[in-house]
């Protein structure tokens, strides 16, 4: 569905209008059966979760009205970074710290998901932070 290489755009259907927000949800395509990123995608998988989109003064949808949703390439790197290599850095970390320490391995183990589990209860305090950084916008 993308066209700019720059950019990550996908068709979508207005669910759901607010006052400040557009909740769109993302249609797969037959396009996605080849994707090589649709392991790590979510429209590989049959739910459907809405996309919040910010209002701009100039857009008018309304319910059922369907869109085109994109995203720069930059924030589909940026969530990967948040949503698999930095939890696996810190699981690494919390495995390597308590190895050499030279503690048993079951400690090793526990320290490892415990970090990972750290990680994930921060991430959920800072989740709305975070959410920000994500823009979609409709075109």
């Amino acid at each position: 569905m993308s066209t700019n290489p720059k950019e990550i755009k996908h068709a979508g259907v207005v669910r759901k209008v607010t006052d400040d927000c557009y909740f769109v949800s993302i249609e797969r395509t037959a396009s996605c059966q080849g994707c090589a990123a649709k392991g790590f995608c979510n429209l590989g998988t049959d739910k459907n979760d809405l996309i919040p989109v910010e209002k701009l003064p100039h857009q008018h949808f309304n319910e059922g009205d369907e869109v085109i949703i994109s995203v720069s390439e930059k924030m589909g790197w940026k969530a990967l970074f948040y949503g698999y290599l930095l939890p696996f850095v810190v699981l690494i970390a919390g495995i390597i710290i308590t190895a050499a320490a030279d503690l048993p391995q079951g400690i090793v183990g526990i320290v490892g998901i415990g970090a990972l589990a750290l990680y994930y209860v921060a991430f959920g305090f800072f989740r709305k932070k975070i959410d920000r950084q994500f823009c979609f916008r409709i075109e």
